[in-house]
């Protein structure tokens, strides 16, 4: 381990705002502002600034819960590649001015990595509302699962052991029965 820690960016300023200013168009603005809020009251908590800090802190947030919600609450809206960028734009900046924390962020990347493969079992309903409202819908959360509309299809995704169970209802108007069966048929077909 070195004594140097002398970087000459600043992780929250020069890397994090960075990032999320190159990847904007990709995070929607309230997770980008909810993003940039929570690193900069852990730059306040932590004191890990270039400025009137000490960057190596930056190793005591990336193992405290905070981190840890952090990574809950993208990985909610499946976007905790973003982080893996974050650490990995700091693990490049601080290789040769702050080695310790270069490779602290390499280490914490690698779990973030795993997430990808742990996701399937960790599903819950604020993953599958911020999924859905990511791309456009308006929810309803149930007890058990979550529900919302489609022009005229309504659709109910409940989990159940790790599985989403989805049950999607039509409505629809015949002016006789076999018209009905005949859309009951094309259904089936899907």
């Amino acid at each position: 381990m070195s004594n140097q820690c002398m970087p000459t960016k600043d992780f929250l300023r020069n890397i994090v705002n960075n990032l999320l200013s190159e990847n904007s168009e990709k995070i929607p603005s309230n997770v980008l502002e909810e993003i940039k809020k929570r690193i900069g009251y852990a730059e306040a908590k932590y004191k890990f600034s270039v400025y009137n800090g000490n960057p190596r802190r930056i190793i005591q947030y990336l193992r405290s819960d905070d981190w840890e919600e952090l990574v809950a609450y993208l990985r909610s809206f499946n976007l905790h590649e973003i982080l893996k960028l974050i650490l990995e734009r700091l693990g490049k900046e601080y290789s040769s001015s702050c080695p310790e924390v270069a490779e602290a962020a390499r280490k914490v990347m690698g779990d973030v990595s795993l997430i990808k493969e742990t996701q399937k079992e960790r599903i819950t309903i604020d993953i599958v509302t911020n999924f859905l409202k990511m791309n456009g819908y308006q929810t309803e959360v149930l007890e058990n699962g979550v529900s919302f509309k489609d022009g005229d299809i309504d659709v109910k995704i409940v989990i159940k052991n790790g599985m989403l169970s989805y049950t999607m209802c039509k409505e629809g108007k015949a002016r006789n029965l076999d018209s009905i069966i005949a859309r009951i048929n094309k259904i089936k077909e899907i």
